[in-house]
């Protein structure tokens, strides 16, 4: 009795580690892919760069990124209901400005727009310091 218990064992045990080579990706897709039925989740795309041109009437907003030695501009159509950001508050398109850094923000399809964002430029925190730090130096001398 017992040996049949422990062939019954091992005989489960090793169907157990010896199903994933048999499955279709050979054991190599994690579990949360293996639960999503072979569909791949889509990441969100977004575009953002300085703002080159607005169009309120149209309500299109062109967007510049890339190096000087390679700068794209794309113009994007927002949908009259999407949610418009400026300066992390609730705003229109008229309230963006050229210069202002912008952000298009996409549904998981890659193709609809869900948002859009625009700031005003700001110099990085450090740079701030560094002169802060000279005109202490300044005043010491002084």
């Amino acid at each position: 009795m017992n040996r049949l218990l422990m062939v019954l064992a091992v005989l489960i045990l090793s169907v157990g580690l010896m199903a994933p080579a048999f499955s279709e990706d050979g054991g190599k897709k994690s579990s949360s892919e293996r639960s999503s039925k072979g569909e791949k989740k889509k990441r969100k795309k977004a575009h953002s760069g300085k703002i080159t041109a607005v169009n309120v009437e149209k309500g299109t907003v062109t967007i510049e990124k890339g190096s000087k030695d390679k700068k794209k501009s794309k113009t994007f159509s927002l949908p009259k209901n999407v949610k418009i950001k400026v300066n992390k508050k609730e705003g229109t398109l008229a309230d963006v400005k050229i210069g202002m850094t912008g952000s298009v923000k996409f549904e998981s399809d890659n193709t609809t727009i869900s948002g859009f964002s625009a700031h005003d430029y700001k110099p990085k925190a450090h740079k701030k310091k560094k002169e802060n730090k000279e005109e202490k130096e300044d005043e010491a001398e002084e």
